[in-house]
């Protein structure tokens, strides 16, 4: 054992020097042995004069009047390399990037054209460079990419509140007047894939039903009213990301867009009449207006009511007042009768309006309604004697 021990450290300088130098070697080897290895270029697009790219950017120009639509913009690319350790880091250290210019001219009647792109058509910005890296990949490895690109549709629209989805958070009080939102402007120009873009106005369409109700189209970004909020609102909206991200634009990129947030109205108001509210129609025969008296009569709480009309904000108490009278019948009765009293039942009408159509259409929509469950809409009348 004293023997191994004394034979490993005897001249360890010696032994030291040797390992490093063999390490080193090792190293500097591994740096040029030749390999297969990866690099991820992000897909970027443009229209316009075709640019310098980012790193690790592949950036495509299509013809004018065209869009790319595969891959989407931010998709990656794999694209194989094949060299030394040190090349490749070398080589993903700076301006590793390629452009590539799509040139064809299709039939007018065509939208879709498919391109076929291997990494050496690249315009890599280290040409050189790229070209001794891209020889020689394993069999298999080197993909053909295709791109995919769509003739350019363009389309206006006029806003209306079922384009926006509204989140309503103000107070329990308050209520946002979402059918009722204004826009600034309130016409769009959407430019797009002609697919995606027609895909969209469909859904557009189908926000008007059969029957005529209109549903929400989520064509804008949502409208989030601040919890608790009680005065108006005004936000800038823009192209919902589900559009947006089928390569849609929206022309301008945001609308200002308004709603009133209101006090909540009630869906209905509750009002007590007393018996001195209670008018009557005599009979029309003089002689027998004052053959007959109201009874004991216990008043109870009525409620009014619209439940067909969406706008309740001049429903008030003091309309109530003003509008809703209780009237008791006394013209049909019949003085003659062997009953020394009789139950006649109360009406409620609608009166105070000067416009012939404005009091036809709330006669039709009100509904005057007596305690739930009660008879408090019949009142006893008797027989003067």
């Amino acid at each position: 054992m004293k023997s191994f021990f004394a034979l490993l450290f005897s001249d360890w300088r010696r032994k030291l020097v040797a390992i490093a130098i063999a390490l080193a070697l090792w190293t500097w080897i591994e740096g040029r042995i030749a390999h297969d290895a990866e690099v991820v270029l992000r897909v970027a697009f443009t229209t316009e004069d075709i640019g310098t790219p980012d790193d690790f950017q592949l950036l495509i120009q299509s013809p004018p009047g065209w869009v790319l639509t595969e891959p989407a913009v931010g998709d990656p690319i794999t694209v194989w390399i094949h060299g030394s350790k040190s090349q490749v880091q070398s080589f993903k250290t700076k301006q590793c990037a390629a452009n590539f210019l799509a040139t064809f001219m299709p039939d007018e009647e065509k939208n879709l054209v498919t391109v076929d792109v291997v990494p050496e058509q690249l315009d890599w910005m280290r040409p050189g460079d790229a070209k001794l890296l891209l020889d020689n990949i394993s069999e298999g490895k080197q993909e053909l990419k295709q791109l995919v690109f769509e003739r350019v549709k363009t389309a206006t629209i006029g806003l209306t509140p079922r384009e926006v989805l509204v989140d309503d958070q103000s107070s329990e009080a308050h209520e946002a007047k979402s059918g009722d939102l204004r826009f600034t402007p309130n016409t769009i120009t959407l430019t797009g894939p002609q697919a995606a873009l027609d895909s969209l106005l469909a859904e557009v369409d189908a926000s008007y039903s059969a029957t005529g109700e209109q549903n929400n189209s989520q064509l804008l970004t949502m409208l989030k009213i601040p919890k608790g909020r009680r005065d108006d609102v005004s936000q800038e909206l823009g192209l919902n990301d589900r559009w947006k991200n089928k390569g849609i634009r929206m022309e301008p990129e945001f609308v200002l867009v308004d709603v009133m947030v209101r006090l909540k109205a009630p869906g209905s108001i509750p009002f007590t009449p007393s018996i001195d509210d209670l008018q009557i129609i005599y009979p029309t025969d003089p002689a027998a207006a004052d053959d007959w008296e109201l009874g004991v009569w216990e008043p109870g709480t009525w409620s009014v009511s619209l439940p067909d009309v969406e706008d309740k904000s001049f429903l008030t108490l003091s309309w109530v007042q003003e509008h809703v009278k209780l009237f008791v019948p006394l013209h049909n009765l019949d003085s003659g009768s062997d009953l020394p009293s009789q139950k006649v039942r109360i009406e409620a009408h609608i009166v105070g309006f000067q416009d012939p159509d404005e009091q036809s259409f709330f006669e039709q929509h009100v509904v005057i309604a007596p305690p739930e469950g009660s008879d408090n809409d019949m009142i006893t009348v008797k027989e003067k004697q």
